[in-house]
């Protein structure tokens, strides 16, 4: 199987948006700059290694869809290009990694698949790494968690501290410390898909230096492919030892239970070292040190 990446990137107008990401803001700390310039680079690093950068559009009829809501856009249909906009027909052969936003992983995965390709990290896995809350050791979090359905909270007094909790949905739109999850939810509510899970735990502390919050993003390929702070453009700084031998412990102590293939995060808090959360490597955004051309050596 040849290694390839594929990028969903709706349509060619999106994508020129995309290559021409100084123009979306001024500021280069902006989101969608920030977002658009790390896909970029992204296929200028397939380029200089010789991996193939396939393109997944929306078709015509569909890119005017607008999902309203949460979950996954189950509403697409799709197209199939390369690097150089030419029309493909087949990915067989390839086994690709999918690079997409969150809510729109599972059409895209599936579409490969359709295609022949073999996708790296599939919707199954990706579903697994979403539920991280459910597979996670305690040892690793540090901190009281539970989850249910929306419509069966229970008393949530046990995870309070000094009278808040943290609270999250499963598919990442809302999260936050509160003292109510009807006060954090709101009239979002109304708008989530049916299996819709709440996570809350007690809150953790975490320190904050200069460059903000103690987090690290870590790209993991069955072993850490990089670790970085949750910062662009800068990379004057260290790891800690001690952050690289938790993760490290935590992916052979998860080795089976968890995909080969995930985003870990992790802080310093007031508790010592914690998993923060797992995401998706389909979906998750890099930071500075998360570096795309170790990551594609490592799938290699």
């Amino acid at each position: 199987m040849t290694l390839a990446i594929a990028q969903y990137v709706t349509s060619f107008e999106a994508l020129d948006r995309q290559l021409a990401y100084e123009s979306i803001s001024d500021d280069p700390e902006n989101y969608h700059r920030c977002v658009a310039r790390e896909r970029t680079l992204e296929i200028e690093a397939c380029r200089q290694v010789g991996i193939p950068c396939f393109l997944i559009l929306d078709t015509p009829e569909t890119q005017r869809i607008r999902m309203i809501g949460h979950g996954q856009d189950q509403f697409r249909r799709h197209l199939l290009f390369d690097s150089e906009r030419n029309p493909v027909d087949s990915l067989a052969g390839y086994e690709v990694l999918l690079r997409t936003c969150v809510s729109h992983e599972q059409s895209p995965l599936e579409f490969i698949e359709a295609m022949g390709g073999v996708n790296v990290a599939d919707w199954a896995s990706q579903v697994k790494t979403q539920e991280w809350y459910k597979h996670v050791r305690p040892e690793y979090l540090k901190r009281k968690m539970a989850w249910f359905p929306l419509d069966q909270a229970p008393d949530l007094s046990g995870f309070k501290v000094d009278g808040q909790f943290f609270a999250k949905t499963s598919f990442k739109a809302i999260s936050g410390v509160t003292d109510s999850l009807l006060s954090l939810l709101g009239y979002e509510v109304e708008m989530m898909p049916p299996g819709t899970e709440i996570i809350v735990s007690e809150p953790i502390r975490l320190p904050t230096d200069a460059r903000g919050k103690r987090e690290y993003r870590c790209f993991v390929v069955r072993k850490i492919s990089s670790i970085s702070r949750y910062i662009d453009y800068d990379t004057a700084y260290e790891i800690p030892g001690e952050v690289e031998e938790f993760a490290t412990a935590f992916i052979a102590d998860h080795q089976g239970v968890l995909p080969e293939c995930y985003v870990l995060d992790v802080a310093e808090s007031d508790r010592g070292l914690v998993v923060i959360e797992l995401n998706g490597i389909v979906a998750s955004g890099r930071y500075e040190r998360n570096c795309f051309r170790k990551l594609l050596g490592d799938l290699r």
